[in-house]
């Protein structure tokens, strides 16, 4: 099923459209990104577009949301029966978050090739989902976040009762922003940054990055001893005082 072929059966459904789901084909088709996992659904627009690209991959998407997602209207379920794809879509909704169904797909093996991060857009969850993330993707894979340049208070959020609970400085910081500035530029493991509006791209390394032989083997006796006599007070660098 071609992307437009989607648009027409989900016409008006928040929030991807079709523009944006051509700009991420771009990236996903030619580098055979065929194993997907979306994190937050919602509606069930982003889940639509990814599950026509994959058909075209002979792949598959993974997505999870909060059990809420189910009483929307309308839900995802109803926009992948309007396209035909409901096969290619394997669905979660915890109600613990997302985040502890990707604690289980580590501890499972999975892999994927193409994460999308638009859920939990506050640092506490969007920062381990991004670390759980990082588990789960494959060398050479790619992670992109949506609303890097968004704030609850931006979203028009600010009259929803949870919300109003927050700080001030909750409701006004663009966390996923800080998330992705902080911990995913400045994280060895990824490069080749990109921003696109409201998105980030990255792509995780192809190869780990060497470590140095401590941390792979442990410390000798004497590295020890040099780290204790610089690290302990003087007292406990002296020896032991001997008894009368």
């Amino acid at each position: 099923m071609n992307l437009e072929a989607v648009q027409t059966a989900i016409e008006g459904r928040k929030w991807m459209n079709l523009p944006m789901a051509q700009k991420a084909a771009g990236w996903i088709i030619p580098l055979g990104n065929r194993r997907i996992l979306e994190l937050g659904h919602m509606h069930g627009a982003s889940t639509c577009y990814f599950a026509a690209m994959a058909q075209d991959l002979c792949g598959h998407v993974t997505t999870c949301d909060l059990p809420a997602a189910a009483t929307m209207t309308p839900n995802l379920e109803d926009g992948l029966a309007k396209c035909g794809l409901a096969d290619l879509v394997t669905i979660h909704r915890d109600p613990e978050g997302a985040e502890w169904r990707m604690m289980q797909m580590i501890d499972a093996g999975a892999e994927f090739d193409f994460i999308y991060i638009d859920a939990g857009h506050s640092v506490k969850c969007c920062g381990l989902m991004f670390f759980l993330a990082e588990r789960l993707l494959r060398p050479g894979g790619m992670i992109l976040f949506d609303d890097i340049h968004w704030s609850y208070r931006k979203g028009g959020m600010a009259d929803v009762p949870w919300v109003r609970r927050l700080t001030e400085a909750e409701q006004t910081t663009e966390q996923v922003g800080w998330v992705w500035r902080t911990l995913v530029q400045k994280h060895p493991g990824f490069e080749y940054f990109q921003e696109d509006g409201n998105w980030g791209w990255c792509w995780k390394r192809h190869t780990e990055l060497e470590q140095p032989a401590m941390m792979l083997t442990g410390p000798t006796e004497d590295e020890m001893q040099i780290y204790l006599d610089g690290r302990l007070p003087q007292e406990a660098q002296e020896p032991p005082k001997q008894g009368p």
